[in-house]
């Protein structure tokens, strides 16, 4: 950094500037990385802001009742996944094609010293299909990031053995270990400052259970249909059903109020996804066909029927409108165009990013993968993940649009061919 000093420029260190400038840059910053990575420049810049603080804190446990004797409190733990644009260095720069120098990467942290691991971008599995040269470690300060969306979920964690003598997993949506995935969202309690009284909501099983998180168990929330996405949007936790029907809760208290009415209910699969200030509902529709696919009630989810071949797509999107303040009221109005922006939805993680940030790619498009088909896959590739074009309605691999790149970190040539 250069300073003027009596007519002459004069280098000064960034670690030496004004305390009150660092801890007005500082008071700017909201997201957490940026915190993280101005800390890690230098003792004097670490020493201008505090250290980050994250809600929820973690590690965080949270307990169920079961219908087990054997074991009749299962726990469960949280984790927190991020996804980031990841842009690379710009030594890489010049060795790729224009349009692979930003990515978009999923990361899971560890309780281990602030740790993260790679995660598919469309599910909640850890990559495990990277080549032996894949370095073992990367340091995430190396690379300009920027955070795009943050999602929770919860694993069973205590020991437990499902063929223990005794258990009894089908009278307990807890117990299952099926392929819905088991989402968290938060929100702020009546007191802000008690951790303890914020609300935690998840879906496990399709069902929707709520508590706060100073409480020693959960509640079940009984519906007459099934919870398929939970977000948290503006400070409220919206919930939707496979019907379309929205719900919402501030925090205040842990019931949930119906708000949004569908625009028309159909049998298909649900996202919430916030783009630009606005939540948005993404509707698979399967009512194109009801012969090749059916819905598992025991899983509680949609599933290919045996010896069926191609399921055809179909995605309609919503936008969620506030009609009248009070009493509030809300409805779903139909959109046929997203602008610039992707829509990337999966059950574990739907969020929204800008075309422009990713040369080469278009938007009014949505991303995914067939959940019917790649449930538990641990690998993601160019022919499994799809683009759907809202203008025409059309959808296809990413593999068969030559002039789209494949956004999704770590590239096509870092993954193995070979197990999972």
């Amino acid at each position: 950094m250069a300073s003027a000093r009596n007519g002459e420029m004069s280098l000064i260190s960034w670690s030496n500037l004004p305390e009150d400038l660092l801890a007005s840059i500082g008071k700017r910053m909201e997201d957490h990385f940026d915190i993280v990575r101005f800390r890690a420049v230098c003792h004097s810049w670490r020493c201008s802001i505090a250290a980050p603080s994250k809600f929820p804190p973690l590690p965080l446990e949270l307990h169920f009742l079961t219908h087990d004797h054997v074991h009749p409190i299962a726990t469960f733990s949280v984790s927190r996944r991020t996804v980031f644009r990841l842009e690379l260095p710009a030594e890489y720069e010049s060795s790729q094609a224009p349009f692979n120098n930003a990515w978009l990467i999923k990361v899971q942290e560890e309780e281990d010293g602030g740790k993260v691991r790679l995660i598919n971008p469309f599910s909640r599995f850890p990559m495990k299909t990277l080549l032996d040269s894949f370095p073992k470690e990367l340091n995430l300060l190396n690379f300009r990031l920027k955070q795009i969306s943050t999602t929770f979920s919860i694993e069973r964690s205590d020991p437990f053995d499902s063929s223990d003598e005794g258990s009894e997993d089908d009278e307990d949506e807890v117990d299952r270990e099926g392929p819905m995935s088991c989402k968290v969202a938060f929100s702020r309690g009546p007191r802000p400052n008690d951790v303890n009284s914020h609300g935690v909501f998840s879906i496990i099983g399709g069902e929707l259970y709520s508590m706060r998180i100073g409480d020693e168990l959960w509640t079940s929330m009984d519906c007459a249909d099934t919870y398929r996405d939970i977000t948290n949007y503006k400070g409220n936790v919206f919930a939707v059903i496979r019907n379309g029907i929205c719900s919402k809760n501030n925090g205040a208290s842990l019931s949930m109020t119906h708000l949004v009415l569908p625009p028309r209910s159909f049998s298909g699969e649900r996202y919430l996804v916030e783009s630009c200030g606005d939540l948005f509902l993404v509707s698979r529709d399967f009512t194109t066909c009801l012969n090749l696919i059916y819905y598992d009630n025991d899983y509680k989810c949609f599933v290919k029927r045996e010896g069926a071949t191609e399921i055809p797509f179909k995605f309609e999107v919503f936008k969620m409108n506030n009609i009248s303040p009070s009493p509030m009221v809300f409805q779903w109005e139909a959109v046929s165009n997203l602008g610039d922006r992707i829509f990337c939805v999966s059950r574990d993680c739907s969020y929204s990013v800008a075309a422009q940030d990713f040369p080469g790619c278009k938007g009014n498009c949505i991303y995914f993968v067939d959940e019917l088909v790649d449930v538990h896959d641990y690998v993601i590739d160019d022919n499994k993940i799809f683009v759907y074009n809202l203008e025409d309605g059309s959808a296809a691999p990413l593999l068969a649009f030559p002039g789209l790149p494949n956004i999704f970190w770590p590239p096509r040539a870092c993954l193995s061919s070979s197990g999972k």
